[in-house]
């Protein structure tokens, strides 16, 4: 296995982490890999939010991803105007996550495909 740049964060049987080859990877509760998803929008800012079938990932170009705990696939994505350092949190329906700058900004979940 290599390093783990961001994570590992848990989810149901899964254990999420990002590594220095710009990849999420889940690997299972054997240490199994069960998939990799590249990481399109670089590399992901505090922990993810999860639901029961997906993780909610943000990056710090200035996004928030959604990707499918079932097979890695990315199913949604939300631009956002700056920079993140933080992973979101859940606020009633809009998800909060903290700016590089500090702010704290209310962002809506990005919806599935």
């Amino acid at each position: 296995g290599g390093r783990a740049g961001w994570g590992p964060d848990a989810a149901g049987d899964l254990v999420l982490t990002a590594g220095a080859g710009d990849e999420l990877v889940a690997v299972d509760a054997a240490g199994a890999v069960r998939w990799r998803q590249p990481l399109e929008h670089g590399p992901p800012a505090g922990a993810p939010w999860f639901d029961d079938q997906t993780a909610v990932v943000a990056f710090h170009q200035g996004g928030v991803g959604r990707f499918s705990l079932g097979d890695g696939r990315e199913t949604g994505y939300a631009s956002v105007s700056q920079p993140l350092a933080t992973g979101p949190v859940l606020l009633g329906s809009p998800l909060l996550v903290a700016a590089a700058d500090g702010a704290l900004l209310r962002v809506a979940p990005p919806a599935g495909r």
